[in-house]
């Protein structure tokens, strides 16, 4: 069990350390993606939260978990987050919603939450195109 527990925060530390690389992204305290699609620096919609795609701007996608904002030259930049069942519905919704707000989006196995069960969503502006 343990060596399981050490090889997955190995994966973790792997996939977080390659997502920065690959996105050219920094760790941002934000867990808001209103910031990425409104061009504003912070989350809008105050506490408590209703964690719910119907704000708009919205504070997260659609069964969005472990959502992340990520930084690119001390601005908005991308935004993650961790999908374990990617079936065909929620792969629509994805799609549905990076074009509702004028955003790309990418999947990736390189889910550093839950190493090789989760999927990896990440949406960014249509201008940037990671390597």
């Amino acid at each position: 069990m343990g060596t399981q527990t050490s090889s997955n925060e190995s994966l973790e530390t792997e996939f977080r350390k390659r997502f920065k690389a690959i996105f050219d992204v920094d760790e941002s305290d934000g867990s808001c993606i209103a910031p990425l699609i409104a061009g504003i620096n912070e989350c809008p919609h105050g506490w408590p939260i209703a964690n719910s795609c119907q704000q708009t701007p919205p504070h997260q996608p659609p069964r969005g978990t472990h959502g992340e904002l990520w930084l690119r030259d001390g601005e908005p930049g991308a935004y993650s987050i961790h999908v374990s069942d990617l079936e065909r519905d929620i792969l629509a919704a994805y799609l549905d919603f990076a074009d509702l707000h004028g955003l790309e989006v990418r999947f990736t196995a390189a889910s550093w939450i839950n190493p090789q069960r989760a999927v990896c969503v990440v949406f960014y502006p249509p201008e940037w195109r990671p390597e």
